[in-house]
Formats: structure tokens, C-alpha cells, sequence
């Protein structure tokens, strides 16, 4: 039985008997058994969350998270340290039919993770008019003279550049334009679409001449897409796709042409 949901209850019956402001105890009463029940509500659905096993969360099974564990112990560990489960399996399945199961996963945690952040954004959207309804949040003035500014040298903060690891020549003219900007000290960061694995991202960089001291250096790094483009595109964005981080979460779209 709920202790204070029991105590809540008790302290009602009280006060209803009590004569005079009889109604008006009882409501106060009401409330405090509300409140409490609420909190009760919340400490269950916390203690669920924390009872949940660390694989049901990526809807991976008991033997996938063994498997994932034991794969971070030794070099895929050590190349990819932040690689997510679903991720770290499928480069590292075995067969076709197993790592269509792990992408499978993949698309569906990652349309569940756009979608809340989506919504959340939603909602912080709302509480911006809400709040401040007459606050001007973003000067089109200012926006309208970034958008006519053609060299990308003008916008400041590490680069993303997503392309596809097939051929694409508007992805290639872009690419070679961003080279340009990381030789003079720009930071880049590239993700690229449709890369089955890790050897297939290195082969494209190889083919692409990406300078290696700068990949060891950070200033360029190499990853693998994973909804990113998706996510701060919101669905919209196509290969080739520029953009630089102008706030929290917040991205803007830059043409390198």
C-alpha cells in the first residue's frame, strides 16, 4: 500500500469532520492527496527507468549487449570510444541478414530521437511567444546580409559537411571549396551518407586526399551520419549539405558555391 497516499487519505477524513470550514478543509485536504499521489507517480516512473536494463533501451537483446561490450574491449573500442551499441554492431555484424536487423534498429531509435527533439523544440518555440511575445529573436536584417556574404571565411565555428560516399559532383565541387578553407586553418567536420563501415569512410578520405596530419589533428574529422543531417535540417536537407553552429542546437545552412 502507498504510505502517502495512506496519510493523505487520513489527514481528508480528519479535517471532513471537523464542523464550520468542514468544505473548505476538505478541498485543501484533496489537494495534498493529489500532490502526493503525483509525486508518487513520478519516484515509480523514475525507479522503472532506473530498473530498465541497459540493452532494453536500445531495444538490443541480452546477447547484443554482450556482444557490444566485448567489441569496445579491444580495436573497435579504441577507433570509435563514442560509437552507440546499434552502430558499433551493425559495422561489426557478421552477415548481411544481421546488420540489416541493426539498421533496422538504427532508423527506428534515430526517428524516435528526431521526433522528441523536434517536439521539444515545438515547445520551446511556444514558450518563446508565450513568455516573451514581443521579443524579436532573430534580425532578418542581419540574416539577409549573412545570406548575401558569398565567402564562407565571413561565418565563424567548425564547419559540417555532409555528403554522400557515392559519387556526387556537387558534393565534390563543395568539398574541394571546404579543403580550401581547412588549409587555411578552418575546422571541418565531414559526415558522410551511406558508408557501410569505418574501411569505407578511410577509403573515401584516401581517394579524396583528406590531409592525414589534420584528421590526427581533429581539425578535419571523419564520421559516419547516423540522422545527423536529418536532425538539423529538420527532414529537408540534401547532400551536398553546409552548415555552420550558431547556437545551442542551432544550425545554419551555408552555401559554399
Amino acid at each position: 500500500m502507498n504510505k502517502g497516499l495512506t496519510t493523505g487519505m487520513f489527514i481528508s477524513l480528519c479535517l471532513i469532520s471537523l464542523s464550520g470550514r468542514g468544505s473548505d478543509l476538505k478541498s485543501q485536504a484533496q489537494k495534498i492527496v493529489d500532490h502526493q499521489y503525483r509525486s508518487d507517480k513520478s519516484s515509480d516512473y523514475q525507479l522503472s527507468q532506473l530498473n530498465t536494463k541497459p540493452y532494453e533501451v536500445w531495444g538490443l537483446t541480452k546477447k547484443d549487449w554482450a556482444i557490444y561490450q566485448t567489441l569496445m574491449q579491444g580495436s573497435r573500442g579504441i577507433l570509435s570510444p563514442h560509437l552507440d551499441p546499434i552502430t558499433a554492431l551493425g559495422v561489426e555484424a557478421s552477415g548481411e541478414v544481421e546488420r540489416q536487423r541493426y539498421a533496422e534498429l538504427h532508423v527506428k531509435f534515430e526517428k524516435q530521437r528526431v521526433e522528441k527533439e523536434l517536439a521539444f523544440q515545438r515547445s520551446v518555440d511556444a514558450a518563446w511567444d508565450r513568455l516573451y511575445p514581443k521579443a524579436q529573436l532573430i534580425d532578418m536584417e542581419k540574416i539577409k546580409n549573412i545570406q548575401n556574404r558569398s565567402s564562407v571565411n565571413l561565418t565563424a565555428g567548425r564547419l559540417l559537411f555532409f555528403t554522400s560516399i557515392n559519387s556526387c559532383i556537387k558534393c565534390e565541387q563543395a568539398l574541394n571549396v571546404l579543403l580550401e578553407q581547412a588549409k587555411q586553418g578552418r575546422d571541418l567536420d565531414i559526415f558522410l551518407l551511406d558508408a557501410k563501415n569505418d574501411n569505407a569512410i578511410r577509403s573515401w578520405a584516401k581517394t579524396h586526399q583528406i590531409p592525414r596530419e589534420k584528421v590526427i589533428a581533429r581539425s578535419i574529422t571523419l564520421n559516419h551520419d547516423q540522422g545527423r543531417l536529418a536532425m538539423i535540417s529538420q527532414f529537408t536537407g540534401q547532400v551536398p549539405y553546409v552548415a555552420v553552429k550558431v547556437g545551442h542546437n542551432r544550425y545554419q545552412e551555408i552555401d559554399v558555391h
